[in-house]
């Protein structure tokens, strides 16, 4: 049986693909429609990793940058899995709250590790958090937490909120365009009323 360089080529690909770590991350984005630009980021408060028994060594390397503790949720997504649902699960895990994963806003490597992140919006917003972390805050300003992430968390944080203030204006844009083509219906004629009985 014949196999071909390109198709092995490909195999090993998919191979180093699948055993890659990638850190799946959730920025949580909840909408207020009553401000123009209203949308609040989830961040977490890591509770103190040297009294905690978990301590695997992708979670170790993403802890590297020392006083930087509050975050997003995210963690290891499994190679069971697509990025996605490791986002949707790990955002679960440690928040408690089921969200539906939206855009991918970018990746970075560290450590060896690719921190990918994705916009998540809940579908219930209940917090109950896990032991990996200790507080969390609904952000709206993100000049507020500039000092409290890492400088790479803080700008997927500025790209996911362009992300969305973008969409929001094309969709505004979309429906002024489209509510300029409407026409005005003539007012429908009173119907007569029925009365039946039995």
């Amino acid at each position: 049986m014949y196999i071909s360089k390109k198709f092995l080529s490909q195999l090993s690909e998919v191979s180093v693909r699948n055993t890659k770590k990638v850190i799946g991350c959730g920025i949580v984005v909840d909408f207020i429609p009553t401000k123009p630009k209203g949308y609040e980021f989830l961040i977490c408060r890591r509770a103190n990793i040297a009294n905690r028994e978990d301590k695997s060594s992708s979670r170790q390397s993403w802890d590297n940058e020392g006083a930087k503790i509050w975050e997003v949720p995210g963690g290891t997504v499994k190679n069971s899995e697509s990025t996605v649902e490791g986002v949707r699960r790990e955002v679960f895990e440690e928040t408690g709250m089921y969200v539906s994963v939206g855009d991918y806003v970018g990746s970075f490597m560290q450590n060896n590790l690719e921190i990918a992140f994705y916009i998540c919006h809940p579908i219930k917003k209940i917090i109950k958090l896990s032991e990996e972390h200790d507080m969390y805050q609904w952000i709206r300003n993100l000049k507020d937490v500039k000092d409290l992430v890492t400088p790479k968390t803080f700008t997927m944080l500025q790209k996911a909120k362009k992300m969305l203030l973008d969409k929001r204006k094309k969709l505004s844009d979309e429906f002024k365009r489209n509510k300029s083509k409407m026409t005005v219906v003539d007012k429908a004629p009173k119907l007569k009323r029925l009365d039946y009985y039995p």
